[in-house]
């Protein structure tokens, strides 16, 4: 059973409502927006099942990673259409979000370079 969150009101209705807002990012350099489980982590893997994945190519911040977890992407920022489902390959580090960076990313241009 679902216990309410404030994400709830962000969430989008493909993405499973027990999940949270993360920034991951791999050992290529790859950063990623999505809703993970963090009990769906597979620490012998290494990989962690992830909804609603945006590849984020520039975020248009001079702040550093932690700034897009708590601001989300600028105005001029590049972010990847969202995948409804993902199983991402980390070996790296997982950020959660403020609400604040989630309305963000929730807004942000599909980046079709």
């Amino acid at each position: 059973m679902h216990t309410p969150n404030y994400f709830d009101a962000v969430r989008p209705a493909t993405v499973p409502a027990d999940t949270y807002p993360a920034i991951l990012t791999n050992s290529e350099r790859g950063v990623y927006f999505g809703w993970i489980r963090p009990e769906d982590a597979d620490a012998e893997s290494r990989n962690i099942r992830t909804w609603g994945v945006r590849n984020c190519y520039f975020w248009d911040t001079n702040e550093g990673i932690g700034s897009l977890a708590q601001t989300g992407p600028g105005p001029k920022a590049k972010i990847g259409a969202p995948v409804t489902e993902a199983i991402l390959g980390l070996k790296a580090n997982v950020f959660f979000c403020e609400i604040s960076a989630v309305e963000a990313f929730n807004t942000a241009v599909w980046y079709n370079g």
